[in-house]
């Protein structure tokens, strides 16, 4: 992906940084002694915050933060602010915002992550992410979903707040 910096300065807002923490903290609660590597990234004014998370979900430090200003499927570009480019999850993250408009919060969990629970295994679209026509399936697959697995690519949950997406990784309770 062609990334532009529109400004190399660390992201400071701190409505993100308290939902990667939030995530972070609620991960921890609900999986003890488990890591999910991925990515996360958190809805911000007309944009969103992202992050590659390979010590846990929201365990990012604000230097690794990107906040996509702008993203173009078509031409598979980003306009950022951050220090650093963005996850190669990119696309995904900015499909599954197009397709659910309420969520807030999107999760990314790498494929080998284990997270205890049954999920439905989507076949993954045939192409690589920087293609359009790719993306669009993928964005048919995950729309209307609150979590999903997508061959090759990982678990893929999408929330209103970081509660609802710790909850949607979260194993089911045993049953008595």
């Amino acid at each position: 992906m062609a990334v532009f910096f529109v400004s190399r300065e660390p992201v400071r807002a701190p409505q993100p940084l308290a939902d990667f923490a939030a995530v972070a903290r609620g991960l921890a609660d609900a999986l003890p002694g488990k890591t999910l590597a991925g990515s996360l990234s958190v809805a911000f004014q007309d944009r969103f915050v992202i992050a590659a998370c390979p010590n846990g979900l929201g365990s990012a430090p604000e230097s690794s933060l990107v906040e996509v200003y702008e993203y173009d499927p078509i031409r598979y570009q980003a306009l950022v602010i951050g220090l650093v480019e963005p996850p190669a999850a990119t696309p995904v993250h900015w499909i599954a915002r197009r397709v659910n408009p309420a969520a807030r919060v999107v999760a990314v969990v790498d494929g080998n992550s284990d997270i205890g629970r049954p999920l439905e295994v989507l076949a993954a679209p045939k192409g690589y992410l920087g293609n359009a026509d790719t993306l669009l399936a993928l964005g048919r697959s995950l729309k209307g979903r609150q979590v999903c697995a997508v061959e090759g690519l990982g678990v893929v949950a999408v929330g209103v707040s970081p509660q609802a997406v710790v909850d949607s990784l979260r194993p089911p309770a045993p049953t008595a």
